[in-house]
C-alpha cells in the first residue's frame, strides 16, 4: 500500500485495520476452539457401552438393499429392542456403486439404494435410530467393492455427508495383507489414516476396527 508509507494518518488507518482483524482473528479461533472442545465432548461419549444393533453381513450379504434396511429399522422399534439398547442398524459390505473416476467419491449402488444413502440415513434418524456403514482399510473391501486406501479424507466427509454414525472398518487388500510375517505397522498407519478423517469431519462416528486379528488391532 503505497498510502501506508506517505502519511502518518495512513499508517494509523491501517495499524487499526490490521488491530480489527487481529480481533476478529482471535474471536475466530476462541469460536474454533469452542467448537473443537464441544466435538471432543461429544466424542467422548460415543461406545461408552458396547454398541448394539442390527448388521446385514450374516443374514443378505451381497443382496442388501435400502428395502431391506428401511423394513429392519421399523421392526427395531415396534418389536421393542430399540427400547431395548438396540439403537444401530448397520450396512455391511456390497452396498457399493462404484468410485467416480473423476472426482474420486463413492456412490451407493442405485438399484439397491434408489433414494440415496442420505435419505437412508434420514429414515434411520427418524426411527430414533443410528446409522452404520462398511469400509475397508485396503484398495478393494473383502467382497472386492472399492476400498478406502488413499481416499481416506474423501470417503470419511461422505460418510459425515450422509448422516453415518457408526464406521466398521475392515482390513482386506493392502499391500501387506498377505505377508508371511503380519507386519501391523501398516494397519496403524492405515486404521490411524481414516481415524483422522472421521475426526477431521467434526461429526461424532463411532470408529469400530473390523480386522481378524494377527496384526493386534486391540493395542
Amino acid at each position: 500500500m503505497s498510502g501506508f508509507t506517505r502519511t502518518i494518518a495512513c499508517g494509523v488507518f491501517v495499524l487499526l485495520l490490521l488491530c480489527a482483524f487481529t480481533g476478529c482473528a482471535e474471536k475466530a479461533t476462541e469460536k474454533s476452539t469452542s467448537q473443537q472442545s464441544e466435538f471432543d465432548k461429544e466424542w467422548a461419549q460415543l461406545a461408552k457401552t458396547p454398541p448394539m444393533g442390527w448388521n446385514s453381513w450374516n443374514s443378505t450379504g451381497v443382496n442388501v438393499s435400502e428395502e431391506i434396511l428401511r423394513g429392519i429399522a421399523d421392526e427395531i422399534v415396534a418389536s421393542g429392542l430399540k427400547d431395548a439398547g438396540y439403537t444401530y442398524v448397520v450396512i455391511d459390505d456390497f452396498w457399493h456403486g462404484g468410485r467416480d473416476s473423476i472426482t474420486g467419491i463413492l456412490y451407493e449402488d442405485p438399484a439397491k439404494f434408489p433414494s440415496g444413502m442420505k435419505a437412508l440415513a434420514d429414515y434411520i434418524h427418524e426411527k430414533g435410530l443410528k446409522f452404520g456403514i462398511y469400509s475397508d482399510a485396503g484398495t478393494k473391501t473383502c467382497g472386492e467393492m472399492p476400498g478406502s486406501y488413499g481416499y481416506e479424507e474423501k470417503d470419511a466427509q461422505l460418510f459425515a455427508d450422509w448422516g453415518v454414525d457408526y464406521l466398521k472398518y475392515d482390513y482386506c487388500f493392502c499391500p501387506d495383507y498377505v505377508s508371511a510375517n503380519n507386519d501391523y505397522r501398516m494397519a496403524i498407519d492405515r486404521y490411524k489414516a481414516m481415524g483422522d478423517a472421521l475426526k477431521a469431519t467434526g461429526r461424532p462416528i463411532i470408529y469400530s476396527l473390523c480386522e481378524w486379528g494377527p496384526r493386534s488391532p486391540w493395542l
